[in-house]
């Protein structure tokens, strides 16, 4: 966090040369007329980035901008005429040096400004930051004979580039508001992942010095709170019918979602029963695949034995014609011996009557 300590006042209002040294618990409490609203405006000036058509002086008062003006501030105007002016010309500073409570780098920031009796508006000589720099209120005057007087503007500016030179920083130089007061809500953010919005800075600002009792809290927050956005009907009608047509859109999309995923579920229902119906051919296929196999396997014994009975067959029939060739041999070589003997003719002819005998006999029993 970023904490106030010290606020320092060189040719403002009243004060020559004054230095304010704040803490948490610090209050600016005086009577009526006493100037408290100087010093309020005083900071108003600076974290305002001096931009007069954003500064409400006196706010409290109900005062507006034209009531009093940063070259009266300047110059010490208290009341009207030449009595009433505390100095015919200023070079003004006020300077307010903050520091970070958690690393306790300190930050100065502040205006400098100029004005006199012969020129109708005040000069803005600069805005400046300087990171790592605490000024103190001597490093804003010099001694001219005895007298304690501001710098000089090209003096001071010289002065605050050596002092944060010292530091390792640059002092930054601002050439109007808008810029200056980026930088410094940049510098004073609470975080720095934090996005500071500038309008709505200028506008809680002015707001916490115009602070009275709260009656209505609903009117407070719309008046003093939220930001200022009239609602453009036309665009916010174009608006409404572009989410009409986007919703049409979605439950038109959302119905061909519903129809697809429909579709998608007969998808699978049919995919499940193509999947079982394949399954189940595939089963029978490996049943009969089984089946045949068996088959296949008995036609093989089958055959395997039937291949050895056929040789088993062969051999027997090879042995029964060695043994039929030998008998004829055998026949024939008897043949020829009976031949050889010598009723070996006696005996065919009785065996040729015999024959005939029978023949007859067979022809009379069937008369």
């Amino acid at each position: 966090m970023q904490q106030l300590e010290r606020i320092h006042l060189v040719q403002f209002f009243l004060f020559e040369a004054q230095s304010l040294q704040l803490d948490a618990t610090s209050a600016i409490i005086a009577p009526n007329g006493a100037g408290k609203s100087a010093l309020l405006d005083a900071l108003q000036i600076v974290l305002l980035g001096g931009d007069r058509s954003r500064i409400r002086f006196n706010a409290q008062a109900g005062g507006s901008h034209r009531a009093r003006t940063i070259r009266d501030y300047c110059l010490g105007v208290f009341r009207s005429g030449d009595e009433g002016r505390k100095r015919r010309t200023a070079t003004t500073y006020i300077s307010l040096v903050f520091r970070d409570t958690e690393t306790g780098v300190p930050l100065t920031a502040g205006i400098a400004l100029g004005a006199s009796v012969d020129e109708p508006e005040h000069r803005t000589h600069g805005l400046y930051l300087l990171p790592g720099v605490a000024l103190e209120l001597d490093e804003h005057l010099e001694r001219v004979k005895g007298k304690e007087l501001p710098l000089a503007w090209n003096t001071f500016r010289e002065h605050i580039a050596r002092r944060c030179k010292d530091v390792g920083e640059t002092p930054q130089l601002h050439p109007n508001a808008e810029r200056f007061l980026r930088d410094l809500l940049l510098r004073l953010r609470a975080s720095p992942s934090a996005s500071p919005d500038l309008n709505a800075y200028r506008k809680a600002f002015l707001n916490a010095l115009n602070l009275q009792r709260v009656e209505d809290v609903d009117l407070f927050v719309r008046t003093l709170v939220a930001e200022d956005r009239p609602t453009d009907i036309a665009r916010f009608r174009a608006l409404l019918d572009s989410f009409r047509q986007i919703k049409e859109k979605i439950e038109q999309v959302r119905q061909r979602i519903d129809a697809a995923e429909g579709a998608e579920r007969q998808y699978e229902k049919i995919a499940g029963q193509a999947t079982r119906a394949a399954s189940a051919r595939a089963l029978a296929a490996e049943y009969a695949r089984d089946l045949y196999s068996e088959q296949l396997d008995q036609a093989e014994g089958a055959l395997a034995d039937a291949q050895s009975a056929l040789a088993d067959t062969r051999r027997g029939l090879a042995d029964t014609r060695v043994e039929r060739d030998t008998l004829r041999e055998e026949q024939a070589r008897a043949n020829a011996r009976l031949q050889g003997s010598a009723g070996y003719g006696e005996q065919a002819q009785l065996d040729e009557l015999s024959g005939r005998d029978r023949e007859r006999l067979a022809q009379l029993k069937k008369d």
